[in-house]
């Protein structure tokens, strides 16, 4: 797989104008970048209106907020109609180093010789939510952003499971993967500037406490689609099912002790554990 054989998929809801400054750096970075738009408003952003009419810009305008697996999949057919063998998946608020993809090919490449592989994450800027690594190994997941996935082994493994419709998209993908056969690596190299919420740290008792400070609707999603994944992938990753549910219950101390808006929060994400215990999918009803 070389470069000119992999495209850029980012997925655009309400972009802002850090979000366009994403999209005009990687579309220096790729021969072609392809824009699934599940935006609830109209574009108004002269920048991107202004770059539609250049050859390496697929555009799909959803009209609507669909959810990121289904945007997802819009995508990698998209790209695999037009002869691509990757994509490098990428998040609006993603910002990708300028040796990001040829860091992703190098692993690719290397490590395929040995392993049939699904997809090569990319480490992200420097945080106590990061994954540190001291070399490259297989790992059980990866988040989408900045990561390279193979649409040979997408064929095998399916599409991105759009029940989920936001959060735990890709963790599904990948232990589905993993049960199929195929590897998750990730670089051990800082690829690109990426955040999950709203990072704070707070002091307690002595103790540093690091929370995201998600809106109610992503405290949700998470709590709701962990439900999804322990029930999905219990009996082939106990372990990490396990500890994803006790997640659970510790971000909702770290809510209770440390976020604002903490009843509505936390009602999500009760509601959210109940919706998923009940088999309650896609968009999260109002």
């Amino acid at each position: 797989m070389g470069k000119n054989e992999v495209c850029a998929l980012i997925v655009f809801f309400n972009p802002d104008q850090i979000a366009i400054g994403n999209f005009c750096k990687t579309q220096r970075l790729f021969r072609k970048v392809i824009v699934v738009d599940n935006s609830n408003k109209i574009l108004g952003n002269p920048v991107f209106k202004g770059t539609l009419g250049n050859g390496n810009i697929e555009y799909i305008d959803n009209g609507n907020n669909y959810g990121i697996a289904k945007a997802l999949n819009q995508g990698v057919q998209l790209a695999s109609k037009l002869g691509y063998l990757g994509v490098v998946l990428l998040d609006q608020d993603t910002e990708l180093c300028n040796n990001a993809l040829d860091e992703l090919l190098r692993i690719y490449s290397e490590k395929s010789e040995f392993h049939p592989i699904a997809i090569v994450g990319s480490n992200y800027n420097p945080s106590s939510l990061s994954r540190s690594l001291t070399k490259e190994e297989p790992v059980n997941t990866v988040i989408t952003s900045g990561s390279l996935l193979s649409i040979e082994a997408y064929s095998v493994i399916g599409l991105f499971n759009e029940k989920y419709f936001i959060d735990g998209v890709d963790l599904e993908y990948c232990l589905r993967a993993r049960i199929k056969g195929f590897e998750i690596f990730q670089s051990n190299k800082i690829l690109m500037r990426h955040y999950i919420g709203a990072e704070t740290k707070h002091k307690l008792l002595g103790l540093t406490f690091t929370t995201r400070n998600h809106s109610p609707t992503r405290r949700y999603y998470l709590a709701r689609n962990t439900v999804f994944l322990v029930r999905d992938f219990f009996l082939h990753f106990p372990f990490y099912s396990a500890t994803s549910l006790i997640n659970v219950l510790r971000i909702a101390v770290y809510v209770m002790l440390f976020e604002k808006n903490k009843k509505n929060k936390l009602f999500n994400m009760w509601l959210g554990l109940k919706h998923g215990f009940l088999n309650r999918t896609g968009k999260k009803p109002k």
